[in-house]
């Protein structure tokens, strides 16, 4: 029910797609949303949030990305018997 009532608020909303500034056989999925009050623009490809924050933030090693609790041997560990 709340999903359909706000499918039903958008569907006006004019959605274009952002072509990628440089070209890539990857998929582009970067759309600027415009709802009549403001234009935003929606990144939909996986992680690219974490991406674009972790090259802000200058950290450019996978562990140092990861909470100790995710990590591989960390879990491996709390499962042991």
């Amino acid at each position: 029910m709340v999903l359909h009532k706000r499918m039903q608020k958008s569907v006006r909303w004019q959605e274009t797609k952002i072509p990628p500034e440089i070209p890539s056989p990857l998929l582009s999925n970067i759309y600027r949303v415009f709802d009549f009050k403001k234009t935003y623009v929606v990144d939909t490809n996986p992680y690219g949030h974490a991406i674009a924050a972790s090259r802000h933030l200058n950290i450019h090693e996978l562990p140092d990305m990861v909470q100790i609790y995710y990590r591989v041997d960390v879990f491996q560990t709390s499962y042991q018997t």
